[in-house]
């Protein structure tokens, strides 16, 4: 079935086979036997050629490619993990052209499987470089790795913003042991695409993927003072990763759609979060005043501002900055103040998505010398909103109402 004519009916057999495949090898592991004890060498052989009957076929094409390419891809993550016999054999070069030509042309399929597609390919890539590109010595095959950091970083230069997003996507998937040496080429590649695209006011999208990217690769990096800036964030490079990302939580791209830079600050709220609990955990030394006052008075303008998810999203995102203990985050300007205006209570109670509840907190920031012009720019945005409770809200507050 898993290379007959039905199309659906090949889609779930790929699929079965990729997820029967995997039930054994961890079936196997109770019994300390491999996969290719529990499975025939003919099983195996034909789990091997359904990638090629695909392409020889040219079923990768069309509207069954949309079906075929993310089902192939979980065939492929499946078998990496289940370690199938097949490094250094040709099957795995088949493969990693399978997904390169999928991130390479995702603008050909429809808006509604783009998704499906980049999410399959990235778990596919994870895998197989896990499985197949490591050394028994845990390090990384020089000549892969080379290979795809730099047709990973030539993608974030593609006219496809799509191309871009899975390129920004592959380079945030690989592993710890591909990124070791490559740390400062794949964040310098993703920082040129951030702050290009943005000068431009395109690739949106993009963008937004390239703020994920960094922040994976900076978390599988690890953070060490006094490491390496080529393999580790530290105190050489933490200052421009951080620039990075305070520039897109002040990305305002608008197109056809709206507010889309919304996206890439909604991405970096959750970047400088992720990072600074983990620097402040890892090498607080590192943080200084310099990054962490620029980081809350930016999170306090994105928790000021009309869309409510993004509001919310901010707002989680100071709170748990401001209240964590362990790491406890060092020079947050007005901490104590901070305290009492959002006590450890509003981790739960508060609602951000309600503007009556949430801009009576926001609003006492004004009283924070550190937070006044930030917070009150956020608050000039949602009085001259669109949607009514959100400048009642933010208008009751806002002391420009008031004098007006």
């Amino acid at each position: 079935m898993a290379t007959g004519p039905n199309l659906h009916g090949r889609h779930g057999a790929i699929m079965a086979c990729g997820e029967i495949t995997h039930a054994l090898y961890e079936v196997g592991l109770q019994t300390n036997r491999t996969v290719v004890d529990v499975i025939s060498p003919e099983c195996v052989d034909a789990l091997k050629s359904i990638h090629h009957v695909l392409h020889e076929r040219k079923q990768y094409r069309g509207f069954g490619g949309a079906l075929m390419r993310p089902a192939i891809c979980s065939l492929i993550g499946k078998l990496s993990l289940s370690k199938m016999p097949f490094k250094n054999d040709p099957i795995i070069s088949a493969w990693q052209g399978l997904i390169d030509d999928t991130i390479h042309n995702l603008h050909l399929f429809s808006s509604g499987v783009k998704g499906g597609i980049i999410a399959a390919v990235v778990s596919a890539l994870s895998a197989l470089c896990e499985e197949y590109y490591q050394d028994q010595m845990g390090q990384a095959d020089p000549q892969m790795q080379d290979a795809l950091v730099s047709r990973y970083i030539g993608g974030l230069k593609s006219p496809q913003t799509l191309t871009r997003s899975g390129s920004a996507l592959a380079l945030g998937c690989l592993p710890t042991f591909m990124i070791r040496g490559k740390f400062k080429q794949i964040f310098d590649g993703l920082r040129q695409m951030c702050s290009v695209s943005q000068m431009e006011g395109n690739f949106t999208e993009a963008r937004r993927d390239a703020v994920r990217a960094i922040t994976h690769v900076c978390v599988k990096a690890g953070v060490c003072a006094h490491g390496r800036p080529d393999s580790t964030l530290c105190s050489d490079n933490v200052a421009d990763v951080y620039g990075v990302l305070l520039s897109c939580l002040n990305d305002y791209t608008t197109d056809s759609r709206g507010d889309v830079g919304a996206w890439v600050r909604e991405a970096a709220v959750t970047a400088v979060m992720e990072l600074t609990l983990l620097v402040a955990r890892d090498a607080p030394e590192i943080l200084s005043p310099d990054l962490v006052k620029p980081m809350m008075c930016c999170l306090a303008q994105q928790m000021a501002e009309k869309i409510d998810r993004y509001r919310a999203h901010a707002g989680n995102a100071f709170l748990h900055l401001l209240h964590s203990t362990e790491p406890a985050v060092p020079h947050i300007p007005h901490r104590e103040e901070l305290l009492i205006i959002l006590p450890v209570e509003t981790l739960t109670s508060l609602n951000w998505n309600a503007p009556s509840q949430a801009f009576k907190y926001i609003a006492q920031l004004l009283g924070l010398p550190e937070y006044q012009y930030h917070t009150l720019l956020g608050l000039s945005v949602s009085v001259g909103g669109i949607t009514e409770s959100t400048v009642g809200g933010a208008a009751e507050y806002c002391p420009i109402t008031e004098e007006r």
